[in-house]
């Protein structure tokens, strides 16, 4: 017989309440379940939260108010609340005396089905008419990317791939500055590109160069012919703008204007301040970037879709795709408007051909989702190890191009195998206080930061700051800071190599756990659930995961100080504890994370997803590194 105990009055602060574990280490040995004291004080909350269990509060005294995700209830004594898994909730004390509640939370092994999908995730392809800047890597790249490391370690299939955007406007704009061919920026800048991102730690299968592969060419056109073909695209004659002095039709980075929606100075056909559409010839004081300025209007024949004629689909579809709260706000309030007719292709010189469309060229938006198609077939034929037959692709990308990725990409897409499943959104990263510019040179460029800092701490910190829900502040001074406060892990990892470099790591026994290991366990056992909860790619939010990653840093520090010292048991849970933060902090941090692991060797080793507990075995086989932060601190001395 076993049986715990606790005492309700020695309470402990956890998610803005007072709480207590009810013996961590009987419920991860011998329950299928958690369970937790809560008491919320009058007039107080718990923090609003969600973790990868599933969860049910057992209210046993007081009243409240409960919140899960946009519904509220009133809950009393008596009440039993099921909170399923990933869904945000708060509970409200709304009575005179406290509110006490029993946590029991528990999770669901997954199911076949969903453990045999393929994870196909897929990055904005960046435009080479430059290198990438911290604005570029903090955005969809990292994101991407975590995502696809993060699948890869909960044991599913994932593949990252990508390509750049050879055919995007800004490349001929880029030609016309600096007077040469756009193949000449593309090859300047594409192989600079690919090598940030592989700097960056990347872990990309596959990179498309669209300029150099007929192939794909040719598939893109069979793509539009086939959109002609089933009635999505119809040619018609429309307003246009042209350049009065060049004798061209604008859009794209060829025009500014004031955006019809939101008055802000923009380009043509989307807004970056508020990310509607326009459709350039509806700019307010229209002016010409590629020749005097003057423009006038008139009617051209063009590729068009209107996106009115899909709407019911497209309502749907937002409801459906996994994205964040303010995104699909966005896109609500998009459709309760009457949606635009977009076109698809222009006249111009620089492009993929439209097929049967003298002069015009395939729109890069439209281009965009048949690379996508392209790219999904290209995988599905070169890796015939992996099961395709249940494929989710997941996009990353900046709030920017929210127009085209959630109105237009899946029309576009809705006849083809491609099956969007989330996205991976983000706002502006700023530089003192202005937006990261590749044409106006307004950047700290990824290369420089690359070539004299730990790619993995930069990994770090820009999933700790990076713009998830609004566009946020970058300065090299909070790098600073941050690598300051962060020494404490130097700190801690020349403590454990001074202590023993072969100390057991044995924890097999009837080792009875002492209150302040329990308290420990149980607190890293939380915030290791919150990671993984956060990596999800359905519920994605790095900034939340990181922030996790660097508390469990701050909860290995504190347990070395109160309780480690002089004491076997606590090293041995120190090193467990130690190895896990290791595994979890991988997709973040993947070269250090992976070679600080490796300093391991156990017995057993358990699965990432699985608490920390009693009943492994093993040792510490070589010394730590010791310098990492502090020789990341030094190096960025040399960032101007």
């Amino acid at each position: 017989m076993r049986i715990s105990s606790y005492d309700p009055q020695k309470l402990e602060d956890a998610y803005g309440i007072l709480c207590r574990a009810i013996h961590s280490e009987l419920v991860d040995k011998f329950m299928p379940f958690g369970l937790v004291f809560c008491k919320v004080l009058p007039s107080t909350s718990t923090t609003p939260h969600c973790h990868h269990e599933n969860e049910a509060f057992l209210i046993v005294a007081g009243q409240g108010q409960m919140k899960i995700g946009e519904e509220l209830a009133s809950v009393h004594r008596g009440d039993v609340v099921f909170i399923p898994a990933g869904s945000t909730h708060q509970l409200t004390n709304t009575g005179e005396g406290d509110l006490d509640f029993y946590s029991i939370y528990w999770t669901i092994a997954k199911s076949n089905e969903n453990d045999a999908s393929l994870e196909l995730i897929i990055p904005a392809p960046p435009t080479p008419n430059g290198s990438l800047h911290l604005g570029h890597l903090s955005g969809p790249y990292l994101a991407a990317d975590v995502a696809h490391r993060a699948s890869l370690m909960l044991g599913r299939q994932s593949l990252q791939v990508m390509g750049t955007d050879d055919n995007q406007s800004y490349v001929g704009a880029k030609a016309r500055e600096k007077r040469c061919r756009e193949l000449d920026i593309i090859d300047e800048f594409a192989p600079q590109i690919f090598q940030v991102i592989k700097d960056f730690r990347a872990d990309v299968s596959y990179f498309l160069r669209p300029i150099h592969n007929e192939e794909y060419k040719e598939f893109i056109i069979q793509f539009y012919a086939d959109l002609k073909k089933d009635g999505l695209i119809k040619l018609a004659k429309r307003k246009a703008v042209r350049c009065v002095s060049s004798n061209s039709i604008l859009y794209g980075s060829a025009i500014e204007g004031r955006c019809p929606n939101c008055g802000e100075v923009t380009g043509g056909n989307g807004c970056e301040n508020c990310g509607y559409y326009n459709d350039a010839w509806d700019l307010a004081e229209a002016k010409s970037t590629v020749g005097e300025g003057e423009v006038d209007y008139v009617y051209v024949e063009r590729g068009y879709i209107d996106l009115e004629e899909h709407r019911d689909f497209l309502e749907s579809f937002v409801e459906k795709v996994a994205m964040p709260k303010v995104m699909r706000c966005f896109y609500r309030n998009y459709l309760k408007n009457k949606l635009p007719c977009v076109s698809v292709s222009e006249p111009a010189n620089w492009g993929i051909p439209a097929p049967q469309e003298q002069g015009n060229v395939i729109y890069e938006w439209c281009e965009m989702a048949g690379g996508y198609l392209y790219l999904l077939q290209k995988m599905q034929k070169d890796n015939d190890n992996l099961d395709f037959s249940n494929v989710k692709v997941n996009l990353a990308f900046g709030f920017d191009n929210a127009f085209f990725y959630g109105l237009l990409l899946p029309v576009l897409l809705k006849n083809t195998e491609v099956d969007l499943q989330a996205f991976l959104t983000n706002y502006f990263l700023h530089l003192d206080g202005e937006k990261f510019s590749t044409s106006r040179n307004h950047a700290i460029w990824g290369r420089d930061m690359l070539d004299k800092i730990a790619p993995d701490l930069l990994r770090l910190h820009l999933s700790l700051i990076r713009s998830e829900l609004c566009s946020t502040n970058y300065r090299i001074s909070h790098f600073r800071c941050f690598l300051e406060d962060l020494c404490k892990w130097d700190e801690l990892l020349t403590y454990i190599n001074e202590a023993n470099t072969d100390f057991p790591v044995d924890l097999s026994g009837d080792h009875k756990m002492t209150e302040t290991e329990e308290r420990f366990i149980y607190y890293f056992n939380q915030s290791c659930a919150e990671v993984i909860s956060h990596y999800n790619i359905k519920s994605f939010r790095l900034n939340k995961a990181a922030k996790h990653l660097v508390d469990i840093v701050e909860q290995l520090h504190e347990f070395y100080y109160n309780g480690v010292v002089d004491n076997a048991d606590n090293m041995h849970i120190l090193l467990l504890a130690l190895h896990r933060f290791c595994k979890l902090s991988a997709p973040v941090m993947p070269h250090y994370a992976t070679d600080v692991a490796k300093c391991f060797e156990f017995d057993g080793l358990w699965d990432v997803a699985t608490p920390l507990h009693s009943g492994t075995r093993g040792k510490l086989v070589k010394a730590l590194p010791t310098s990492f932060v502090k020789d990341t601190l030094h190096s960025l001395d040399q960032i101007k």
